[in-house]
C-alpha cells in the first residue's frame, strides 16, 4: 500500500490556510500534517512532523517564508517546498529557491 504524502502549510491568512488544508484532505494520496501562521510557529512543529513537502507563503509576519525555507532546508535537504505568493516581484520569488 502506498503511504500518503504529508504536507504542511505555512500561511498567515486563516481563510487561505483552511482552504489549502481542505483541498489536501479531499485529494487522494495527501494528508495535511499541520498548518501554521508564522515561521516562528512553523519551524519547531515541522521539525517534529518532518513532512514530505511544505506549502509556504513568502510574506509572513515576523520572519519571512524565505527565511523559514532556508532554516528548514539546512536540517531537511530532502524536504520539498512550494512557494505560494501573490507577489509579481521575480527577485523575491527567485530568492526563495
Amino acid at each position: 500500500m502506498i503511504q500518503d504524502k504529508v504536507i504542511c502549510i505555512v500561511e498567515d491568512k486563516m481563510e487561505l490556510r483552511d482552504a489549502m488544508s481542505m483541498m489536501l484532505q479531499l485529494t487522494d494520496g495527501f494528508v495535511a500534517g499541520g498548518s501554521f501562521d508564522s515561521t516562528e510557529e512553523a519551524i519547531p512543529a515541522i521539525c517534529d512532523i518532518v513532512p514530505d513537502a511544505v506549502l509556504m507563503d513568502i510574506n509572513l509576519p515576523g520572519s519571512s517564508g524565505i527565511n523559514c525555507v532556508a532554516t528548514l532546508k539546512t536540517r531537511f535537504p530532502q524536504m520539498l517546498f512550494l512557494m505560494c505568493t501573490a507577489y509579481e516581484d521575480n527577485e523575491k520569488i527567485f530568492k526563495s529557491a
